[in-house]
């Protein structure tokens, strides 16, 4: 991660003045303060534990010169080692080049590095505030935590979202839908951390009479109710209770499945019996009493808000009572009107009546549920086991769950006025399978127990709260400033209310809320919290919150890792089709999220490219998605290598460091080689080539990248939504189907008190090819000015288009063709070109200042217009901190179809493969056309006329031996002209 060195006084940093010998006498151990006396480097309190501590220094000792021969230079590769083993503590940016240039000027840290090798220990170093990043962040302590949610809970709730999830269950119990149906009177809430599942289904309480079951197994807020989870989840039995489902579970032979359910349903049924009947009789003295009242009742609202007030004092008490009470049913000598019954259907009855006497007390809304139940955490009832009910014929399988014994519980008192929902993080409540059909849906959700035709499953419901902070708008058009947006209590306001109900009425927990969003994403305890190197499921976290990843959904295992993401890694469920056939989910624009991941994504030993890699390798993204990833990482490290670079101005709070605005110019440099980047910013207009000088028009332009976010449609293009998408430090990746642009990314000319409204704002469009042949392209000038009625304003706009398949000399030039941007009238006219760069050889020979804009009134646009085309993707492309290898990047460009997979690539054995007719493509040679008589040969130019990329790779293949070779093209810019 290495930059341009800096210039001495540019530092701003307490310096010494004499800079003597590295091999002088090293200062005696100091101890650990605030601020190192005879140093005067200023320390930061300690993050690691002592033990951590005496790990890292072991690995640094390992990796460094034993003796130091080779002086300042070997202290500048002990301090690398020292920043590289800090657990993320010290800033990547202090590589050995600028380790080097501050020990130039900075006596003390030298001082600092030999003392620690005499000791033996770099504790001391990994303190210096100089080395750390720039933070005031402090490790969350678990009880501050659940302290801190506990007070969130207190925030008024904000929003009708839990008056329409009220509607859509009576809208699920209509009659008409469900008579004769089961399975119709339970809903699924599946949804990621911190969406507010619980708190929803609270606030529902308000409306209906509800009782609450919470069968958390771990610590949060809100606490489990252990008397009905223990008993529910058997972990209070007797052993043989306790090993009973689960031993049978890991059973070869599962004779006993039907046993074993019919047990379970009747200790469900008996609890929840007994619970309700305690309830009944609660409420019953409750109306005797006048604190409940039918009669005076507003729709059963105010007895229900009561009643959930009530049960806030007395639930612990209520329910212990209840399960003794239910569990105590199970051992009832039989009546003579049941003793010829199941202990299954004598449990499921009791509960029946506990139910109805319940209803005749509580008060009867218009539709059908009566009374709700909620159980939190439900995914604990399905991790207990399963068992298998035919295992001759697999075909015919159907697996059973405890979680399966209470929906059977549950149905048999569907038609008594009762409801039920599941919340949970884990999408595998709902027994998801193979996909059906692999093409349109990403997950399959099997029917339990029942046929499909049967079955009246509700649809999992996700609609929860997302950036609804306080009830207010986020983002002010014209009165948000780039500093402004930029603060953590700003930030906080977008996503899931997890964010700023913590931080509304206690702004001091701002300090730890990052690295809080860390842990969640992590899937780690504030208390078991420590720093280290994301893989797997976290890594693919870490990238998806900054890049858009789609899942590729044709394997199974991808599919259980999109569940897997949803339930532990903040991963957000988007929609539950009422098919069933499959949950959609992603990361959306998130930006407290996205700081956590990118503080992670920038953490030493993270190393982010090597992730994408294997994560395309294995199939994981989609192949036709690659040119966009690789646009969004190149993107995103030239961002984050503004943000580690000390010289780069900045706007915005260190507290929130990936969300800082950086200038333009700082953005294109790091993006790109020193030698193209020197030629962009020198560029002239393409449409006025006497225009300001790039670097010029862009002076006081500022961006951020933190992440990218996907536009549906073409409403981003409307000049009153310029500025939005700035306030949550995203850029925008265009639709599939949005012509002209892939990726929209917007800045803002001014300074840190500039208000972020749309006549400071101008854009970059950008477009990405991913092809073997260069390609001509067009941008509608709406794209740029917005509509012909509303122009835009006259700042300057770039096009930059990114050809990163283009591979060097033997890449397939395209035809001799125009890029223009279009007039609000539609196709481009002759007066119209703008530019021409689909090879070195045709360059812009004019551009005349003819408007891509104008007005129905007349008025023109006279906005400078930057057009940049860049070809190939290398080290001599782009810069070598974020390219460090044209090889790894050609990797993930490709992808591999069939032809470039094959072991034979000569052009006699393409030929041959061609004929087997694995597709229909006609080449230069038609190779898969030579059953056909060819009336004349192809001319020459219209063998690569049109196309695709398939056909390109196929031409290739056939005109020559190998494809990728030679050397590539650093860019061609065309912004040439001709005096004539």
């Amino acid at each position: 991660m290495s930059s341009p060195t800096r210039h001495p006084e540019d530092l701003k940093r307490s310096r010494h003045n004499s800079m003597s010998s590295s091999t002088s006498a090293p200062p005696a151990k100091r101890i650990n303060s605030e601020l190192d006396i005879k140093s005067g480097l200023e320390l930061v309190p300690d993050r690691l534990r002592a033990e951590r501590h005496k790990e890292l220094d072991e690995v640094v000792l390992k990796q460094a010169d034993t003796d130091l021969a080779n002086g300042i230079f070997s202290l500048i590769s002990l301090g690398e080692s020292v920043v590289v083993n800090s657990d993320g503590e010290l800033d990547p940016f202090w590589t050995s080049t600028h380790l080097m240039e501050e020990m130039r000027n900075n006596r003390a840290l030298i001082d600092e590095l030999q003392a620690a090798w005499k000791n033996r220990e770099f504790r001391q170093i990994r303190l210096l505030k100089l080395l750390n990043k720039n933070r005031t962040t402090v490790i969350p302590r678990s009880d501050l935590s659940d302290q801190a949610t506990a007070e969130a809970w207190q925030v008024k709730y904000v929003g009708d979202h839990h008056e329409l999830f009220l509607r859509a269950i009576d809208a699920m119990t209509n009659p008409e839908r469900v008579r004769g149906k089961i399975y119709w009177n339970y809903l699924p809430i599946v949804q990621s951390s911190g969406m507010g599942k619980s708190r929803l289904v609270d606030q529902v309480s308000t409306l209906i009479f509800t009782i609450p079951i919470n069968l958390r197994t771990t610590k949060g807020y809100p606490g489990a109710d252990e008397s009905v989870r223990n008993a529910l989840l058997m972990s209070k039995a007797s052993a043989e209770q306790t090993e009973g489902f689960a031993s049978l579970a890991r059973s070869s032979e599962h004779k006993q499945v039907d046993s074993a359910m019919s047990d379970l349903q009747a200790r469900y049924a008996a609890i929840l019996a007994g619970v309700v009947g305690v309830i009944h009789k609660e409420v019953e003295k409750l109306t005797k009493s006048g604190t409940l009242s039918v009669r005076n009742d507003n729709s059963g609202q105010d007895f229900a808000s009561k009643w959930r007030k009530h049960l806030l004092r007395v639930r612990s008490e209520l329910y212990v009572r209840g399960v003794t009470e239910g569990l105590e049913l199970l051992v009832t000598p039989p009546s003579p009107e049941t003793d010829k019954l199941s202990d299954a259907a004598k449990m499921k009855d009791a509960f029946s009546r506990a139910c109805q006497d319940l209803c005749k007390v509580v008060p009867h809304r218009e539709h059908q549920p009566w009374i709700l139940f909620s159980f939190d955490e439900a995914h604990e009832l399905s991790d207990m086991g399963s068992l298998s009910e035919d295992l001759k014929d697999p075909s015919r399988d159907v697996v059973r769950t405890p979680l399966d014994a209470l929906l059977n519980v549950l149905d048999y008192v569907k038609d008594d006025h009762v409801f039920a929902v599941f919340l949970s993080t884990n999408s595998g409540l709902h027994k998801i399978s193979r996909p059906r059909d692999l093409a349109a849906s990403l997950r399959e959700i099997d029917e339990p127990n029942a046929s499909s035709s049967n079955s009246a499953r509700q649809a999992p419901y996700v609609e929860l709260p997302f950036d609804t902070w306080n009830g207010k708008a986020i983002f002010s058009h014209g009165k948000d400033t780039l500093k402004s947006v930029c603060e953590p209590e700003y930030i906080c306001r977008f996503g899931r209310p997890l964010w700023w109900t913590r931080v509304q009425d206690n702004l001091g927990m701002l300090n730890d809320i990052f690295l809080f969003a860390q842990t969640k994403l992590l899937s780690m305890s504030a208390a078991d919290w420590k720093p280290l190197k994301p893989k797997g499921y976290t890594a693919l976290a870490i990238l998806s919150n900054r890049l858009i990843l789609e899942i590729e959904p044709r394997r199974e295992a991808n599919r259980m890792l999109e569940d897997k993401l949803v339930a532990s890694h903040m991963r957000v469920a988007y929609s539950g089709p009422s098919h069933l056939q499959y949950l959609r989910s992603s990361y959306p624009s998130e930006p407290p999220l996205v700081e956590a991941a990118a503080i992670l994504w920038n953490t030493s030993g993270f190393d982010a490219l090597s992730h994408l890699e294997n994560y395309l390798e294995d199939g994981l993204i989609r192949k036709g998605d690659r040119g966009e990833v690789v646009c969004q990482f190149l993107f995103i490290r030239a961002y984050d290598e503004c943000i580690h670079d000390k010289r780069v101005r900045k706007i915005g709070s260190e507290k929130a460091r990936y969300h800082q605005f950086v200038p333009v110019v700082d953005l294109l440099r790091k993006l790109f080689s020193a030698e193209v980047a020197e030629k962009i910013l020198s560029a002239p207009p393409s449409n006025d080539p006497n225009g300001p000088k790039l670097e010029a028009a862009f002076s006081e332009a500022w961006i951020r990248i933190s992440h990218f976010a996907r536009a549906g449609d073409s409403s981003i293009l409307e000049p009153n939504l310029a500025g939005a998408i700035i306030a949550r430090g995203a850029a925008w990746q265009c639709r599939d189907a949005q012509q002209d642009i892939d990726f929209l990314l917007e800045c803002v000319h001014g300074d840190k008190d500039t208000p972020i409204e749309k006549m400071a704002v101008s854009r970059i469009v950008i477009q990405i090819k991913n092809t073997l042949r260069e390609q001509a392209v067009s941008v509608s000038s709406n794209v740029l000015y917005g509509s012909p009625n509303v122009p835009f304003n006259e700042r300057p706009h770039m096009i930059i288009v990114l050809d990163l398949g283009a591979q060097g000399a033997h890449s397939i030039a395209a035809p001799p063709a125009q890029a223009s941007v279009l007039s609000p009238g539609g196709a481009p006219g002759d007066s119209q070109i703008t530019a021409m760069f689909l090879s070195p050889s045709m360059k812009v020979k004019r551009d005349p200042v003819i408007p891509a804009c104008q007005t129905h009134s007349g008025l023109q646009s006279t906005s400078p217009r930057y057009w940049i085309s860049v070809v190939g993707c290398s080290p001599q492309i782009f810069n070598i901190c974020i390219v460090p290898n044209k090889d790894r990047f050609k990797a993930l460009l490709a992808s591999q179809p069939l032809l470039a997979e094959h072991g034979r690539q000569e052009r006699p054995y393409i030929e041959k493969l061609l004929q087997l007719k694995p597709y229909f493509v006609e080449g230069a040679r038609g190779p898969c056309f030579t059953w056909r008589e060819m009336e004349k040969p192809l001319a020459a130019e219209d063998q690569h006329e049109g196309g695709d990329e398939l056909q390109d790779w196929v031409e290739a293949l056939v005109e020559r031996d190998e494809v990728f070779d030679g050397d590539e093209k650093t860019s061609s810019l065309e912004n040439d002209f001709d005096s004539n």
